[in-house]
């Protein structure tokens, strides 16, 4: 112990001359912190304080987080808890005294990588691949983002690295136990850099949200959730503490630990990496406003013309809104509560407003869909009364988003796939047992929505001559996907529309007017056409040709048949003329005729075989 103090005493003694024998430093560290022995956790003390001391030259920043995280992961013995600690503390001052000396990205990438080891156990794998935008000029751009697809479209190509699940973070299987105080404190190590205004940069913004993210999701994991339970400290009223034999004086009880402390349990973390998530949304624009991805013309912009995201969606919105989504779900009604005040103050926010069409769709797609499935999923086993605020508020902000871009996301060509989509997710909203509150808020948010469409003209309510029409087909599809969860509920909110299923889809012809037959007495009264006979002396001129006075207007009911020829039998008499029998409708009449002078409705029959 003595003589590798006096090694670290010497060293920090000549940092002008350190570089000569920092290698072999370094490596006699390094073994002392792999074997296992009493001098294990003063050897990571020890490497932590030479990095403190070196860090501000700057030809050593490198060396030193290579050296430091040439150790990880740290060995797994019994004091792996406090090695995980120590380098926890030790990386915090660190970053207290010399995070300005660090520079250039992949330091920040090493940095990150040994914050988060020491606080969650996590050693990362090698990072994702960069994605490289070719456009048709010369410039070329190349960023390191996180998404799931490949796109090519028109001389704009991005290789993208897959990932199998980009709405979680964290690897799939078995976690590594961390240590809950090493947690807390690189917590605050996180909110140092990232509340700093001159730490974060566009060289470690996308290590930064992924640091932040995963402290984000290892804050909700079962062992989490168990260690508040039994380090929360029972509530207190008068200075006593209730028991079952009776109230004890708290003066009387040991004092309590560190870890009893309100500050220091999971669901604060949890709160405090919200924040930090939010923080970093509102510097996004203010970091990437001098980068080329907020440059490039709109001509070969990603998310221009081209349909495709653009880069700053994948680099920073995308994974923004994923990590507040990600809480939205968690079984701590104050997490739950808050992420979504975030996540809708993001959507809602200014700063996204000129996104693409196609983002806004990418949105929907990878964020909110995703979000509102996994609540409405029953394996969560939380219960549909927990849930069911959170269900109702991430309804709501699914149906603001959607009709605030209602026009932009019209335009896409995929905006059937987007809006059946919605309707499945009300569908098992209203599925969904003892859930009051959902029941009473989908059909309003669903009336809101439809109103608003027909009123912008997305739908066609009427079927068109042409009848591959996608407005119509999209109201019919509509019509019936409602009608499966809500019957009856579009016919009672459009009472005059009628049914598709009752319309035509193949081209209606357009039916001529039948002849409307009125009969006029002497007296000018008016008389039904079925009381006409040969006994009150009328004329077939007088049947057919009525004078001007009294035309009368047929009144169609909708919706109208088409019309049938009415084949009227002529008897000619012996002294060549000509007379009318009694004519008799063989179907129910569908036509009314209105006499202008009179006022008098009187039927007209629309189709049918009529004999005299």
């Amino acid at each position: 112990m003595f003589l590798m103090e006096l090694l670290v005493t010497v060293a920090m003694e000549n940092k002008d001359r350190i570089g000569l024998f920092w290698d072999g430093l370094c490596t006699h560290l390094t073994g002392l912190i792999s074997s296992e022995g009493p001098l294990q956790e003063r050897a990571v003390v020890s490497l932590i304080r030479l990095g403190s001391r070196l860090m501000g030259r700057p030809p050593m920043v490198s060396q030193v987080l290579r050296s430091i995280q040439g150790v990880l992961p740290l060995p797994q013995a019994p004091s792996a808890g406090s090695l995980h600690k120590q380098l926890a503390y030790g990386l915090h001052q660190l970053l207290v005294s010399q995070a300005t000396c660090v520079k250039n990205q992949h330091d920040w990438s090493l940095l990150f990588t040994i914050l988060q080891y020491s606080a969650t156990g996590l050693v990362q794998s090698d990072p994702l691949s960069p994605v490289t935008v070719e456009t048709n000029t010369d410039k070329m751009e190349s960023v390191s983002i996180e998404t799931g697809n490949m796109v090519a479209n028109g001389g704009v190509t991005q290789h993208v690295a897959i990932l199998p699940n980009r709405f979680s973070v964290l690897p799939e299987g078995d976690l590594p136990p961390h240590d809950p105080e090493a947690f807390f404190k690189q917590c605050e190590s996180l909110a140092l850099l990232v509340r700093s205004d001159h730490h974060i940069s566009s060289n470690n913004f996308d290590a930064c949200l992924r640091c932040v993210r995963t402290f984000a999701e290892v804050s909700t994991l079962p062992r989490a959730l168990q260690y508040d339970r039994q380090h929360m400290t029972p509530p207190t009223k008068g200075g006593v503490t209730s028991s079952k034999r009776g109230a004890v004086p708290q003066e009387k009880q040991a004092p309590p630990s560190p870890s009893n402390d309100s500050n220091t349990s999971y669901t604060t973390a949890s709160l405090q990496l919200l924040d930090l998530l939010d923080n970093l949304y509102s510097k996004v624009v203010l970091i990437y406003s001098r980068e080329a991805l907020l440059t490039l013309p709109p001509a070969t912009h990603p998310g221009g013309k081209g349909g495709v995201p653009g880069l700053l969606w994948h680099v920073a919105w995308c994974p923004l809104l994923l990590g507040m989504a990600r809480m939205c779900y968690d079984s701590r009604r104050p997490v739950r509560q808050t992420s979504i005040t975030y996540l809708q103050r993001a959507l809602l926010a200014h700063d996204l407003q000129n996104m693409a069409a196609c983002e806004w769709e990418a949105c929907f797609v990878e964020v909110l869909f995703p979000m509102l499935n996994r609540l409405l999923d029953d394996s969560l086993h939380l219960g549909h009364q927990v849930l069911e605020e959170t269900r109702v508020r991430a309804s709501n902000l699914l149906c603001k988003v959607f009709l605030q871009h209602l026009p932009a996301l019209a335009q896409l060509a995929s905006f059937g796939v987007l809006w059946m989509e919605i309707l499945t997710i009300m569908d098992k909203c209203i599925h969904l047992e003892n859930c009051d509150l959902l029941y009473e808020a989908i059909p309003e948010s669903l009336k809101n929505m439809l109103l608003v469409m027909v009123t912008q003209g997305v739908f066609d309510m009427v079927p068109s001559v042409n009848s591959l029409d996608s407005s119509h087909k999209l109201w019919v599809e509509t019509w019936s996907k409602v009608d499966q969860f809500l019957p009856g509920f579009l016919q009672e909110l459009f009472p005059r529309v009628t049914p598709p299923s009752s319309s035509v889809t193949m081209e209606i012809p357009t039916p001529s007017p039948p002849p409307c037959i009125t009969s006029t007495s002497s007296q000018g009264s008016p008389s039904h056409p079925m009381q006409d006979s040969p006994h009150h002396g009328h004329t077939p001129q007088d049947l057919g040709s009525p004078e001007p006075a009294e035309m009368s207007y047929p009144v169609i009911i909708h919706p109208p048949l088409p019309s049938l020829p009415v084949p009227v039998v002529v008897k000619a008499t012996s002294d060549g003329g000509q007379t009318g029998g009694f004519m008799m409708p063989l179907v129910e009449p569908r036509m009314v005729s209105m006499n202008p002078r009179q006022g008098v409705l009187v039927p007209s029959p629309l189709e049918g075989v009529y004999t005299i």
